[in-house]
């Protein structure tokens, strides 16, 4: 049975007994009436009087045992369903982290692959810096020279790759693009 059924048969139960300790006063009344009169013919109805409120006082009196076993199967079956909410809960709590573990091993695996482009752009940087220097040579052409503003640049790109917006490098700033940047 569920709570609610176990909640509802008490409550009937509660109501059952007050209806019959009712209809127990109401015999008793009769019976009184009956024995008052002390006629020959009351007797019959008075043995059936006496055996009809017997009947109601031995239920009445069993009423308390069967509310006390309802509430031992109303407290068993809140243990039961408090018991499997907590089992709910704790997959649920299971999943959550198992997912927060995969993420935290994604982001980490981007912040390498972060770390190991930003060594190579300063190497290429630094590289071309130096053969700037000495050969006096525009290597990269007037449209595309490394600097520190292309790390920003590549910074800036990869934070919004990062939270799932495609961008595109244009003059100063991060733009939306429907392609990903290539780098």
């Amino acid at each position: 049975m569920t709570i609610t059924e176990i909640q509802s048969k008490i409550q009937s139960t509660l109501v059952t007994q007050k209806t019959d300790e009712d209809a127990i006063n109401s015999l008793r009344e009769s019976r009184a009436k009956l024995v008052v009169e002390n006629s020959d013919k009351n007797s019959e109805d008075i043995a059936s009087l006496d055996s009809q409120i017997a009947a109601l006082r031995n239920k009445i009196d069993g009423t308390p045992a069967v509310i006390e076993e309802l509430n031992r199967q109303l407290s068993v079956e809140q243990q039961r369903v408090a018991e499997a909410e907590r089992a709910k809960m704790l997959k649920k709590q299971k999943e959550i982290c198992k997912e927060i573990e995969t993420l935290s091993q994604s982001f980490v695996k981007t912040l390498q692959r972060a770390n190991e482009i930003n060594k190579n752009l300063r190497s290429a940087l630094t590289d071309e810096v130096a053969i700037r220097n000495k050969t006096n040579a525009n290597v990269l052409t007037n449209w595309c020279h490394g600097s520190m503003q292309s790390l920003d640049m590549l910074l800036q790109t990869m934070k919004a790759q990062l939270e799932g917006r495609h961008t595109a490098p244009v003059g100063p700033g991060i733009f939306r693009s429907a392609m990903p940047l290539m780098l």
